[in-house]
């Protein structure tokens, strides 16, 4: 109840879950995630919003596909129903991650770091980032395949992931919800400025400069670009929440 009535985005249910649980979600207004085993897919209850898979290969995305396809004719949807939110925790994964995330049922794509730093024997030592170069893979191939990549890490704080490039966060614990919720949103002050930038900016363009003065920063195009990425980040938060507050009517078919 604590996921429930906190503010996620979804919440991901254990594959024991009854369709009372399924329900009771829906009627909290969050988008329903169930995470089954590729095999229990065709089990999935038509209340659920997708399939939460581990990946490594474009196999491994096929065989999810197979199955959510064979549910969704069971179920008698015209069109793919399902979304997949592959969830990479080896190193095959991680060099797979191109192919992993431009499949066109993904709008997220996962990393766990813990599980890829027992998947390569290592530990976090005297400051070194065992995940430094596949964070920043799985990251990149999932924005250029307009993905949101996600993550489930422990070892560091919401905010130097997403300073990392993570745009949401697999959290266990409800008390979290709150913070991270508020590290992935920019802060009033953040929007404020981002807007002082954008209109100097475009005054200094219909004066004829692409390069002015605020206070005392100078503002060029790649700050105005920046300024503009937190003012849509921001929109898109504020778009996110609104839907959170309406509960879903209706999953059926």
């Amino acid at each position: 109840m604590g996921s429930l009535t906190g503010g996620p985005d979804a919440v991901v249910l254990a594959d024991t879950v009854s369709q009372t649980d399924v329900d009771l979600a829906v009627e909290a207004g969050a988008d329903v995630l169930l995470h089954h085993t590729v095999g229990n897919a065709d089990r999935l209850p038509s209340g659920a919003a997708g399939l939460v898979v581990d990946a490594d290969t474009s196999r491994d995305m096929h065989d999810a596909i197979g199955r959510l396809a064979a549910t969704e004719a069971y179920l008698g949807a015209g069109h793919p129903f399902f979304e997949l939110l592959p969830v990479i925790s080896s190193p095959l994964g991680v060099w797979r991650a191109r192919e992993i995330a431009r499949f066109s049922r993904v709008r997220q794509v996962g990393f766990c770091e813990d599980a890829f730093i027992r998947a390569i024997g290592g530990a976090v030592d005297g400051g070194v980032d065992p995940c430094f170069y596949a964070r920043g893979r799985v990251v990149t191939e999932a924005l250029v395949a307009g993905a949101q990549p996600v993550c489930r890490a422990e070892r560091l704080s919401s905010s130097m992931l997403f300073n990392a490039g993570y745009r949401g966060f697999l959290i266990d614990d409800p008390v979290l919800i709150d913070l991270t919720n508020d590290v992935l949103t920019p802060s009033a002050e953040d929007v404020a400025y981002a807007e002082q930038v954008r209109d100097a900016f475009m005054e200094g363009v219909a004066g004829g400069t692409a390069a002015v003065r605020l206070g005392q920063r100078m503002i060029d195009v790649p700050v105005y670009k920046a300024a503009l990425g937190v003012l849509e980040w921001a929109d898109a938060c504020a778009a996110r929440e609104s839907t959170k507050r309406v509960p879903r009517q209706n999953h059926s078919m």
